[in-house]
C-alpha cells in the first residue's frame, strides 16, 4: 500500500505542475528517476528484504537524482538564454549530471551509498572509481562511424562541452546524437537576440547534449536485467546499451521538447 501511494503522489505531482515548465520537467526527471530507483532496487532486494521495502528505498535515492539531474540540465538552459557556450558551465553541468547519474545508477542496484561505483562519461570513455578507464563500444563505434563517413571533429568545441561534436553536411536537421557523440549541420544559423544577430550553434549543441543526458539518466533501467549472485559480486549490464533508444521511440515528443526546452531556449 506504501508503494502505490508513493507511485501515485509522484504521478499527480506531475500532473498539478504541468502549467509551469520548469516544475513539469523537473517534477517528469524526479518521478521518473524514483520510479526506476524503486524497480531496480525492488529487483535487488536483499535476501532478508521484501521488494516493497526495497523499493521505498530505491525511490527515494532515485528521486534525489532526478533532481539533480534536473539542475545539471537548468546550467545548460543558462547557457542557451545568452545563445553561447560556457566551458565552466558545461563542465559543470557534466560534473552535476554524472553524480545524479551515479545515484540512479546506486539505487537501481540497491546499493547503501549513494555515490558508489562514482563513474563519469567522456565521449566513448568512462572514468570510474571502479575501473581507471572503461571503454564504451557503441559510442566507439558511432565516434568511429561519423568521423569515417565525413564528419569533421570539432576540437574546440569538443573540449568545451566534453562530449565530442562533428561537423556533418546534413539537409533535414540541425544536429543529431549517435549515443554519447554529437553532430551538427556544418551550415552556420543565426538568431536575432536583444538586437544582436547571434549563431544558433551553441544552441543546437546544448539541445543534442541533453539528449545525450537523458541517455545516461534511463541507461540505468538495464540494471532491471542484471541478475544477482548472492556468492558473487554484482556485474551490471553495461550502460552502453541504452534502454532510452526504446523509450524515446515511445515517447519521441516530452523528450525531444524536453530538449528544446533546456537547449534551444524556444
Amino acid at each position: 500500500m506504501k508503494t502505490l501511494t508513493l507511485i501515485l503522489a509522484l504521478v499527480i505531482s506531475v500532473n498539478m505542475s504541468a502549467q509551469n515548465d520548469h516544475i513539469k520537467y523537473a517534477a517528469f526527471n524526479i518521478v521518473s528517476s524514483s520510479i526506476i530507483g524503486g524497480i531496480g532496487s525492488g529487483i535487488h532486494h536483499k535476501e532478508n528484504e521484501s521488494f516493497g521495502k526495497a523499493f521505498v528505498n530505491g525511490a527515494w535515492k532515485g528521486a534525489i537524482s532526478g533532481s539533480i539531474n534536473s539542475v545539471s540540465k537548468e546550467m545548460l538552459r543558462i547557457q542557451s538564454e545568452r545563445y553561447d557556450l560556457d566551458w565552466r558551465l558545461c563542465w559543470g553541468s557534466k560534473i552535476v549530471n554524472s553524480v545524479s547519474n551515479t545515484m540512479l545508477y546506486n539505487a537501481t542496484m540497491n546499493e547503501s551509498s549513494l555515490l558508489k561505483h562514482y563513474s563519469i562519461d567522456i565521449g566513448f570513455i568512462r572514468l570510474s572509481t571502479d575501473y581507471t578507464v572503461q571503454i564504451e563500444p557503441i559510442s566507439l563505434a558511432c565516434f568511429t562511424g561519423i568521423f569515417f563517413s565525413g564528419g569533421k571533429f570539432d576540437v574546440s568545441k569538443s573540449l568545451t562541452i566534453g562530449t565530442p561534436v562533428f561537423l556533418q553536411q546534413m539537409l533535414s536537421t540541425y544536429g543529431k546524437t549517435y549515443a554519447n557523440n554529437i553532430t551538427i549541420n556544418n551550415q552556420q544559423y543565426y538568431v536575432r537576440h536583444n538586437g544582436k544577430l547571434l549563431s544558433y550553434t551553441p544552441n543546437v549543441i546544448l539541445h543534442e547534449l541533453t539528449h545525450t543526458y537523458q541517455r545516461l539518466q534511463y541507461s540505468s533501467i538495464n540494471n532491471f536485467l542484471t541478475i544477482y549472485n548472492k556468492y558473487e559480486n554484482i556485474k551490471p549490464i553495461h550502460n552502453d546499451l541504452s534502454s532510452f533508444d526504446i523509450l524515446y521511440l515511445l515517447n519521441k515528443t516530452y523528450f525531444e521538447n524536453e530538449a528544446m526546452f533546456y537547449g534551444n531556449n524556444n
